[in-house]
């Protein structure tokens, strides 16, 4: 027999002296399992949610880069974002109409890779936006390569994109999976009420956080 080899019996019986050999009880086996269970009852939820939170702000910067890289190139075609055209549009057909007239004329050429969507259908709109009557149903939308949806809505001063990282996909909801950004072109921040030059920025880029927590109408909450 191999010495590194043990029967049974020669783990549970008394060795030649008279003496038990060492073992785990079964009383000792289940109070292990037991604290192994609670601390991965109390681990595993957070290294999960710091897993999606890294896998949302990495694609969230993938999808931003490549909306900012079309701007910039389109200045350089159509002039400066000062100059662009954006309607200020109602919801409805209007408003889907408006942002399919200004991706095409402003953003269609400097993307690599899409499919534009249809209006007011699941292809790019959850069931639950349909049904809860979402803005989001009513606007032009388009989905990048790495599957994350891009809706449109001009507002006058300012287009607003909402990156959707995973589509239609849940859970849906704002700063997890929904994000919005704006293609201003006045020296009004519309939706913070400050001024700030023109350009492609992050909803609240540029606030600190009492700023952003407080602020009229757009302050941040947990709800």
């Amino acid at each position: 027999m191999n010495k590194k080899d043990f029967t049974l019996d020669e783990v549970f019986l008394p060795d030649r002296t008279g003496r038990r050999k060492s073992a785990f009880t079964l009383a000792e086996v289940l109070i292990t399992l037991g604290i192994i269970g609670v601390v991965a009852a109390l681990t595993i939820p957070s290294l999960i949610d710091k897993h999606q939170k890294q896998v949302a702000v990495t694609q969230l910067k993938e999808s931003y880069a490549v909306i900012s890289q079309a701007i910039q190139m389109s200045e350089i075609g159509n002039g400066m974002i000062e100059d662009w055209s954006m309607p200020g549009t109602s919801l409805g057909n209007i408003a889907y109409n408006e942002g399919k007239i200004f991706f095409y004329k402003y953003l269609k050429s400097y993307l690599k890779s899409f499919k534009e969507c249809s209006y007011n259908t699941t292809e790019c709109v959850s069931q639950a936006d349909i049904n809860s009557n979402s803005s989001l149903r009513y606007l032009y939308s388009f989905v990048l390569n790495n599957g994350t949806v891009i809706y449109l809505w001009t507002r006058g001063s300012f287009s607003e994109v909402v990156i959707d990282i995973n589509g239609i996909k849940g859970p849906n909801k704002d700063g997890k999976d929904r994000f919005y950004t704006l293609i201003s072109k006045s020296y009004l921040y519309a939706p913070f009420g400050k001024s700030s030059k023109s350009g492609y920025y992050m909803y609240g880029q540029g606030y600190d956080n009492y700023y952003l927590k407080n602020a009229n109408h757009y302050g941040c909450s947990k709800d």
